[in-house]
């Protein structure tokens, strides 16, 4: 998939923020090429107002948030994401 296709891909998930849909499509595409990630799909939370990457690796799922390197990490939002990612994948 191309990245602008990637790009509209987190955009129809309801996220505004240009930025965070731009990052989540280049962590994306950078997962693809990963070939210990399989299952890669593509997750908004507009309570959070978050973009977040799940796959399976070996029989485990995983979680990407995409994050920028230059801003510092908020360790009580990190909590918030931790909590309600771990509460909806509960209920499946």
């Amino acid at each position: 998939m191309s990245s602008v296709g990637t790009l509209r891909d987190f955009q129809t998930l309801g996220c505004l923020d240009q930025l965070k849909c731009a990052l989540g499509a280049r962590v994306y595409l950078d997962l693809e090429c990963d070939k210990r990630v399989t299952n890669l799909e593509k997750f908004y939370d507009s309570d959070l107002n978050l973009i977040y990457l799940q796959g399976k690796r070996t029989d485990t799922i995983v979680t990407f948030v995409p994050v920028l390197s230059s801003q510092p990490l908020n360790f009580i939002e990190i909590e918030k994401i931790q909590k309600k990612l771990s509460t909806d994948a509960s209920k499946r």
